[in-house]
């Protein structure tokens, strides 16, 4: 596939050459001496042009039947010049600076406009600033480059997705925001070519993202993809290969140390217990020799590659403007067999059909495909990799080994044995029309389609190895799942300036329709284990045949309006509001409004503030907005009734007439007054720039609250019911600042540098749940309970567990404590006996009961960070240029859950060499528990042990690049050849092997468990070198 690809690109590059002949030449440069790259020169009448390169200059073929040529210089920033040829051949072009064009244009919901206009909190991420990185998600570009935004990979798994969160959690249901991509909605941008993207706006505020109504309550991410600007035939193709291979590996103990500490803790067992039933490890096994060592995480690693390969040719005129774009991504883990492989190709085209009529079309097409491993928190590859004892070995003459001490299977044999494939097939496409009858107003008709296929397949073949490992029966499952997504949007927009009065209105309606359906089957005995026999059918074994299938239907249609007002450039007005109606709720409640306003004022351009000179202060303007969003994210049907058939539960089975007959009852209440979850947000700002705007500023404090938030409140047991009904009765608060610094300096003609930096601190608080029960959830298994309560006062998801006071240093003192029954000693956790009990009945507890259960634990930690951070460095001198772009979280806790497999000697796991600090009477550590079979397992209960300080600064990426003179290569516009490494270093002292830690799973799941470490799938340290080319 590789090869091929590479063929096709550079047949795709080869159509991009050819030869010309005679040229006119010249240079173009501003004002100031600065050249003006990518400036287009264009023969008026014609479609002859071309585009200023690197260095300034430009090469240009008059066609011999041109008569009088003219050329038509234009560059965004300038004032347009026309220029007759006449006979002369070299040219030395001077643009003016046009101060109004000048200004950044952001994109905003159905819009755009200038940076300076804004009113709300938005973040703009550039193409420039996403090029060089060897990553296959592009939702991973926002981290640690826009304020407000955390950004987590839940796992370094090629091919796997993100956790991100606008201003905070303000849900403990899905807390994912939408994305946008050139008008079509998304839940996620995984499959998307980072090349493809021109920029990405995060609107983050509610006056930013009401427009988008119920789909706005988490943020909104709008992406917008590359047009042809070139008014030549522009061919740029970007190459980049690298390696990449584990920043950190797990710290376990060899073999002789790990002999010697299991065989410590069964001989102190026995002495504890005065009995001999804790015996030393058995190593007369034929394939075990203790002088060897396994090192099974190196097994199972390998140092994996990652190749990308984009080619784009766009071309642009007055009438068309055209960009067809093919992109490849190959990514081999760091995890032998896991791999993710796409191929993108995208087609963008806008028209001019005449000067009150534009038209476009964008189709994008991505086929992806995904080996992967069992990443199940309790027995998958990589955990195995880590709890598997160091004596087994991975092979024993020839034969796959399987430890003889515990329940681990060989994970590198599993690697080999198991088949785990997925793939899918996505195609987005958009085409819309607008119509300008009078000037001024514009008419635009958007109809949108996204469909995806998805199907996986796992195969497990049966299998017996040394030791006790078995799997008697094969089997085979498969998945396939559809989706069908339309939208349609008529929008009218207004705009109208008389005098110093600016006005903008925008008004729309909107219908969307999306279909999914699932389906899944599985079937054992087939009778072979080659690929052809791969199909369920291949089994006769009907008897275990399952399958599932389920489908959703969701319609949404919507009414949407905004204002855009303007006074004299200095007092700035935005309201706007949208009227949703959404299938997914009750009948009682199904359409809600959602308004907002904004404010700004232009303190600058006030004549009372000329007293401080332009060149000092250059920008200075307030906002001020207000608004409420919702959130439609909930699993359809909610607000109706379940009912459940007997073949899911026996119990509702019925005897009559001697015979069991199939039965069923409700097992959900429904409710019909469900209704939108509704997050107010108001926000306060102020943008700052100094120096002619080399030093900028800018500073929000927001307040965010989530009112009517979805939740199961429960009922009584008696009403029969399984599950609880859904309710909107949850409350949660987010408040916070985020700050963004940045300055651009100069040093002579040649060293140019820039800094930007930026930070956000949130706070997040549940205020109501709707009742008093908490919402547990972050299951571990072998601690068999949930670790994370979500509970009113707290924040989402915090950690909950005992907390230890320091190790008892004697048997008596152990007696004496509240743990006195529970069969523990010297050497042992002391947890604390938390106030328990209300002695004077003010309802305040004020007294301890003297006894560790259930009672004692408490909230322990909190995964939400106080402070994430984005560190931008970039500089340039003559030809070389390098970024270093660092990224980080301050103050965040992290739950080490694999903590207990190795700590655990009566379960036979490896263990870490941390353990070798363990309590001894000669030590009288205070930190760790001693070694003791007998009781280790009271003291790997869920305490503030597993907690850590996740706090970490990394380099995220650091590139270093050089740009050759334009035609040093004959036919090659520009080159640049560039060294990249992703993830350089990383300051932790995190024990775990990667402290960026999202949720595990989508959903209110991903929400809940945030921070809770399984020992995931790490993140890769990356080295790759590349190249763009312009021809």
């Amino acid at each position: 596939m590789r090869a091929f690809f590479i063929s096709l690109l550079l047949l795709l590059v080869s159509s991009g050459v050819w030869a010309q002949e005679r040229f006119i030449s010249g240079s173009i440069t501003d004002s100031e001496n600065e050249v003006v790259i990518g400036a287009n020169i264009l023969l008026k009448g014609t479609s002859v042009g071309t585009t200023v390169g690197i260095d300034g200059t430009f090469k240009l073929l008059i066609p011999s039947d041109v008569t009088n040529p003219v050329l038509a210089i234009s560059a965004v920033g300038y004032v347009d010049q026309e220029i007759s040829v006449g006979n002369q051949t070299k040219f030395d072009i001077v643009l003016q600076i046009d101060v109004e064009q000048l200004e950044e244009v952001v994109v905003i919901g159905y819009g755009v406009q200038k940076k300076s206009d804004l009113t709300g909190a938005v973040s703009s991420v550039k193409a420039s600033d996403l090029q060089g990185q060897a990553v296959g998600n592009a939702a991973a570009m926002l981290q640690g480059r826009a304020s407000g935004v955390q950004v987590t990979q839940v796992s370094g798994q090629p091919g796997t997705g993100l956790s991100v969160r606008v201003r905070g959690t303000g849900t403990v249901n899905n807390s994912e925001p939408l994305y946008v991509v050139d008008g079509i909605f998304m839940d996620n941008i995984s499959h998307i070519n980072d090349a493809d993207i021109e920029s990405m706006e995060v609107l983050k505020d509610a006056s930013a993202t009401a427009i988008y109504g119920s789909r706005g309550a988490n943020g909104v991410v709008l992406v917008t993809t590359k047009s042809g600007t070139s008014s030549d035939l522009q061919v740029n193709v970007d190459l980049q290969s690298g390696i990449q291979n584990a920043w950190s590996q797990p710290n376990l103990m060899n073999s002789q140390d790990y002999l010697s500490a299991y065989n410590t803790a069964q001989s102190n067992a026995n002495t504890f217990t005065g009995t001999t039933n804790y015996p030393a490890l058995d190593t007369s096994f034929d394939f075990i020799d203790p002088s060897k060592t396994t090192d099974w995480f190196d097994a199972v690693t390998r140092t994996g590659v990652i190749y990308k390969a984009n080619v784009n040719l766009s071309k642009s005129s007055e009438t068309v403007s055209t960009l067809f774009s093919v992109g490849y991504f190959e990514n081999e883990g760091i995890i032998n067999n896991t791999d993710y492989e796409r191929i993108n190709a995208r087609f963008k085209s806008n028209y001019t059909l005449s000067s009150r009529i534009k038209a476009g079309v964008n189709v994008a097409l991505a086929n992806s495909s995904q080996n992967g491993l069992k990443t199940d928190y309790f027995n998958g590859v990589l955990v195995a990799a880590q709890r598997i004892d160091p004596l087994t070995p991975v092979k024993y003459n020839g034969e796959w080994a399987s430890t003889p001490y515990s329940d681990q299977r060989n994970p590198v044999a599993a690697m080999e044995r198991e088949v785990r494939e997925t793939s899918s097939l996505i195609l987005n496409s958009n085409a819309y029309l607008t119509i300008e009858p009078i000037k001024g107003l514009i008419f635009k008709s958007s109809l949108s389609n996204s469909l995806s296929n998805g199907k996986s397949k796992t195969y497990l073949p049966a299998y017996k190895y040394l030791g006790n490992d078995e799997l008697v029966t094969n089997s085979l499952s498969k998945r396939y799942s559809n989706t069908n997504e339309w939208l349609l949007e008529n929008t009218l927009t207004y705009t109208k300036a008389i005098g110093k009065h600016s006005l903008a209105l925008l008004a729309g309606v909107t219908s969307q329709s999306d279909v999914y359906e699932f389906m899944s089957a599985s079937r054992n005995n087939l009778p072979g284990d080659i690929e052809e026999l791969q199909y369920l059918n291949a089994s006769t074994d009907l008897e275990s045949t399952e399958a599932f299938n389920s489908g959703t239907e969701v319609k949404m249609s919507s009414y949407l309006g905004r204002l855009n007002y303007s006074f004299d450039d200095r007092y700035l007005l935005t309201a706007s509001f949208r009227r949703d109606g959404s299938s997914v709720f009750g009948p009682n409640n199904r359409y809600g409004t959602f308004p907002s306003a904004a404010l700004a004022w232009k303190l600058r351009n006030e004549s009372y503030m000329d007293f401080l000179p332009k060149e000092l202060v250059s920008t200075l303007k307030v906002r001020a907005g207000w608004g409420i969003v919702g959130n439609a994210n909930i699993t359809p049907y909610s607000y109706t009734a379940t009912v459940q058939a007997s073949e899911r539960l026996l119990e509702y089975s019925y005897v009559i007439g001697g015979s069991e007959q199939p039965g069923a009852a409700p097992v959900t209440l429904a409710n019909p007054n469900i209704k939108w979850e509704e997050v107010e947000s108001s926000n306060i700002g102020i943008d700052v720039g100094f120096l002619d705007d080399k030093l900028t500023l800018t500073a929000d404090y927001f307040v965010k609250t989530t009112n009517d938030m979805l939740v199961r409140v429960p009922i009584p047991s008696y009403s029969g019911y399984v599950s609880d009904p859904y309710t909107n009765a949850g409350i949660i608060e987010n408040k916070g600042f985020e700050i963004d610094l940045g300055y651009k300096g100069q040093i002579g003609s040649d060293f140019k540098y820039s800094v930007n930096v930026n930070l956000s601190s949130i706070k997040n608080e549940v205020i109501e749940l709707g009742s008093d029960n908490p919402i547990t959830a972050g299951y571990v298994a072998l601690i068999n309970t949930d670790v994370t309560r979500t509970e009113a006062g707290g924040a989402v998801g915090q950690f909950f567990g005992y907390e230890v006071e320091g190790v008892f240093q004697s048997q008596e003192e152990a007696d004496n404590s509240a743990q006195a029954g529970e069969g523990v000693g010297a050497g042992d956790f002391k947890f604390k006996d938390q106030l328990t009990v209300d002695t004077n009945g003010d309802g305040i507890p004020d007294e301890a009961d003297g006894v560790i259960n259930g009672d004692d634990r408490t909230l322990i930690g909190n995964p939400n960070p106080d402070l994430f951070y984005g560190i931008n460095l970039g500089m340039s001198y003559k030809r070389w240029d390098a970024t270093f772009f660092f990224q980080g979280v301050q103050g965040g806790d992290l739950f080490n859950a694999f903590k207990y497999y190795n700590y655990a000697t009566h379960k036979n796991y490896a263990l870490t060499n941390d353990y070798k600090d363990h309590w001894t009477a000669q030590n009288g550590s205070n930190e760790l528990f001693g070694l003791n079979s007998a009781t280790v397992e009271q003291n790997l209960r869920p305490s503030d042990f597993y907690v850590e300080d996740g706090s970490y600064l990394r380099l995220k990426n650091m590139q270093i690049g050089y740009t050759f003179p334009e035609n040093a290569i004959k036919g090659v516009k520009n080159l640049r050849l560039y060294f990249s490494g992703q993830n350089l270093f990383t300051i932790t002292k995190y024990t775990g092997l990667d402290p960026e830690v999202g949720g595990l799973g989508t959903g209110s799941g991903g929400t809940l468990n945030q921070g809770v470490d399984y020992g995931r799938y790490p993140q890769s340290r990356v080295l790759s070198i590349g190249a763009n080319v312009t021809f």
